[in-house]
């Protein structure tokens, strides 16, 4: 294993230890209480995992060339091919934001291709994107109330 994958190792695996209050920790608790989790829940109509599968890649390939501040994008079907799931990770609702603007084209595509059962946030997504999305869909927030993380924030 080579140092750099070491390194990212340990930062990922530290973790603060209960009350401690150093600025690491307050800021890596801080940055993940304002962090966006998207999930959007989709069905796929018969016939129509081709198209889900070709718009996800679509997708990705915008977001990883135009978002840089995107901390995960995964998508997921069940077996048979009838459900699918987005999941992002957003570091802040300006990152989600900036993705609803940046990916339009790319997300009406996409619901051209399924039909939205749902979409929830976790965490603060901007008012403006919740009243946007709530005008076409069923969408709900829950907000953050604890937890830890991992992932080093900084």
């Amino acid at each position: 294993m080579s140092s750099s994958s070491n390194s990212w190792i340990a930062r990922m695996s530290a973790e603060c230890a209960v009350g401690d209050t150093s600025q690491t920790c307050r800021r890596s608790v801080a940055a993940m209480s304002d962090s966006v989790l998207f999930v959007g829940t989709y069905e796929i109509p018969d016939g129509g995992a081709d198209a889900f599968y070709a718009q996800v890649a679509a997708m990705n390939e915008v977001v990883r060339e135009l978002e840089p501040r995107i901390v995960f994008m995964g998508h997921y079907v069940n077996e048979d091919e009838t459900e699918g799931t987005s999941l992002h990770l957003h570091p802040d609702a300006e990152s989600f934001d900036f993705h609803m603007a940046t990916a339009t084209k790319a997300i009406r595509t996409g619901t051209q291709t399924v039909r939205v059962k749902s979409i929830e946030f976790y965490g603060k997504p901007s008012n403006a994107v919740v009243e946007q999305l709530s005008a076409a869909f069923d969408v709900r927030v829950k907000t953050w109330a604890d937890g830890f993380s991992r992932i080093d924030w900084s």
